[in-house]
């Protein structure tokens, strides 16, 4: 994993700047900011939106996966992706 690096990371059940990620999060997209520990590997993930003003959370590498399809250009992010979700933490609601 290289900075710069666009990853999907499981943010399901980790704790950042006191949001609570919910369950359903589990596929977010992000860039690698860079490694922040090596024992045990965790990496700073600037996430490509944010959930309650968070936009950066350190993640554990075996919650980390690079996607060869973002990276090429084949998959197109969701438009709501790419801005605040309000209030809630558990991304856009269906209702």
């Amino acid at each position: 994993m290289q900075p710069g690096q666009l990853v999907r990371v499981n943010l399901a059940g980790l704790q950042a700047e006191g949001v609570m990620f919910q369950a359903a999060v589990t596929d977010a997209v992000g860039h690698i900011v860079k490694q922040t520990s090596e024992q045990p590997p965790k990496y700073l993930i600037k996430l490509l939106f944010s959930f309650r003003g968070v936009s950066e959370v350190e993640v554990p590498a075996d919650r980390i996966h690079a996607d060869k399809k973002l990276e090429q250009g084949k998959e197109k992010i969701p438009a709501h992706a790419a801005h605040e979700w309000g209030t809630g933490n558990q991304g856009p609601s269906s209702g």
